[in-house]
């Protein structure tokens, strides 16, 4: 797995990126190219979960950045904080540049890193309900596949869980 950090991508963080992604850069170090696009979008729906999941740390989005020269290469998150009994979703994306690389599986492990640390007792997440590059991604973080559930945004899915 490469070497990634994550930068942390509380609400103040987002909204900062959103108005200034150019500023932002310069300011941190963290380079966007050839993403700017895919990252701005995907921030603007990180905005929107905010407002309807206000969450603090650790229960918010992480962008994954290359150790070695600051360039962006995905972007991970928990959909809200850990349920009553403990339960925390979490979604992560590969950009398209970094595909195959292990940075999904990398991502995937400081998830899982951080929802224990946090204190969720299980993390969890969907994939499509086909053999495909996520199930395999969250087979090698040690993930098992437990079955399939109705996601009220995206359908049938396969659910996926590491106990904590």
């Amino acid at each position: 797995m490469p070497p990634i950090r994550f930068v942390t991508l509380d609400a103040a963080t987002v909204a900062h990126i959103l108005s200034d992604p150019a500023g932002y850069q310069r300011e941190t170090g963290v380079v966007f190219d050839p993403h700017t696009g895919v990252i701005v979008e995907t921030l603007e729906m990180t905005s929107k979960l905010f407002t309807q999941n206000a969450a603090d740390v650790p229960w918010v989005a992480y962008l994954a950045v290359r150790a070695a020269d600051g360039v962006a290469v995905g972007s991970s998150g928990f959909k809200s904080k850990p349920t009553p009994d403990g339960v925390v979703e979490f979604g992560y994306g590969t950009y398209p540049a970094f595909e195959n690389r292990g940075v999904a599986t990398a991502m995937t492990v400081e998830m899982v890193r951080i929802a224990r640390d946090g204190g969720a007792k299980v993390a969890m997440a969907h994939t499509l309900p086909v053999a495909n590059a996520s199930g395999r991604v969250l087979t090698k973080a040690g993930f098992r596949h437990v079955g399939e559930e109705i996601d009220p945004d995206d359908g049938l899915v396969w659910r996926w869980e590491y106990p904590l």
